[in-house]
């Protein structure tokens, strides 16, 4: 787990179907961005539910990338 920002971009874990926080180099499903986070939370030391967005218009000056993502 970790803690994340508003805005973060989220990918879901194909096994789980739990969201974290989108890395391209990952391997679990979650390399691919599905999700952004639309409140902070806080789970760094356990899951937490959060409400997340699916599709809309975002700031792309506030959204969250993992490593390896970029805008384009």
């Amino acid at each position: 787990g970790a803690d994340l920002a508003k805005g973060a971009v989220l990918g879901r874990i194909t096994a789980s179907g739990k969201f974290k926080l989108s890395a391209s180099a990952s391997a679990d499903g979650s390399q691919t961005p599905d999700a952004i986070l639309a409140e902070k939370a806080n789970a760094a030391a356990e899951d937490v539910q959060a409400v997340i967005y699916f599709s809309g218009e975002f700031n792309e000056n506030v959204i969250g990338l993992g490593t390896g993502h970029t805008l384009d």
